[in-house]
């Protein structure tokens, strides 16, 4: 191999020995397969680090810090399968609490209306907050609005920091989905949307409107999770009574109960 390799000297005549040409030709392979590497390397890299790319596909330009509702990913691994598994590229528009609860990205640059660029969907960032209550520790999307999540006492975004006081604010929040070490639950209104009260010969089957403590609807004609008696005839609650919801696994949000859901007739069965 030395001799194969061996430099020539200015004037001498170049001549290649196979041996040598094809040496020359697995090390260039070798730095191109390397190369390769690297840059699928870096997506994975990105990808776990909690940085995404998105389209911005909301109808308007969107600033850095804006918030976008994941409505959906550019390419499927049927459209283009190395990409997808390389560095899929999701879908942001203008979050509304009914569809993005729990999915939605922080832009990480300015975008125009659709371009693709870096957006946060898991760690730490800066971002605007609309504060209903200072106590809360919290923040979720804002419905109809990309300038700023909204404060609750739960949502997938912990709040770290924020600026004093109530309204729109500055603040570093961690994106996740909700852990909430009392359990996860927390206090909504409620209001009967549909259903009856059931009788001796039915089931009660009252669905709710629920929204948040400052009004913001989560979701409608939800059926309480905390098991009914059967046939039993129930209280229709008052509007915006109060009731205990919990975000699951899946950043869904699921109605817990209606506190004021109360039996008309006594359950108690005879000795």
């Amino acid at each position: 191999m030395g001799d194969a390799l061996k430099k020539v000297q200015a004037g001498q005549p170049l001549l290649v020995p196979a041996r040598a040409y094809n040496t020359f030709v697995d090390a260039a392979q070798d730095f191109l397969d390397r190369r390769e590497d690297q840059g699928t390397g870096s997506s994975r890299d990105v990808r776990h680090s909690g940085i995404v790319l998105v389209k911005n596909a909301s109808g308007a330009a969107r600033e850095r810090f804006d918030v976008l509702g994941v409505s959906g990913i550019l390419y499927s691994p049927s459209d283009n399968l190395l990409g997808f598994k390389n560095q899929p590229v999701l879908t942001g528009v203008v979050p509304t609490v009914a569809d993005h609860v729990a999915r939605f990205v922080i832009c990480l640059a300015p975008l125009a209306d659709g371009a693709i660029g870096p957006a946060l969907a898991s760690g730490v960032s800066p971002v605007k907050v609309d504060v209903a209550e200072e106590a809360h520790r919290y923040a979720d999307v804002n419905n109809n609005a990309a300038g700023s999540l909204k404060s609750g006492a739960s949502g997938a975004a912990l709040i770290l920091w924020k600026e004093s006081g109530t309204g729109e604010k500055w603040a570093v929040v961690r994106l996740g989905l909700p852990a909430d070490p009392l359990g996860g639950t927390f206090a909504v209104k409620v209001t009967k949307d549909g259903g009856d009260a059931g009788s001796e010969d039915a089931d009660c089957t009252f669905t709710y409107t629920v929204k948040d403590l400052v009004g913001n609807e989560l979701g409608t004609s939800m059926t309480p999770k905390r098991p009914r008696f059967t046939h039993v005839e129930y209280g229709q609650p008052a509007t915006d009574s109060p009731g205990l919801a919990y975000y699951d696994d899946q950043g869904d949000l699921q109605l817990y109960e209606a506190v004021e859901e109360i039996p008309e007739t006594d359950v108690c069965e005879e000795e």
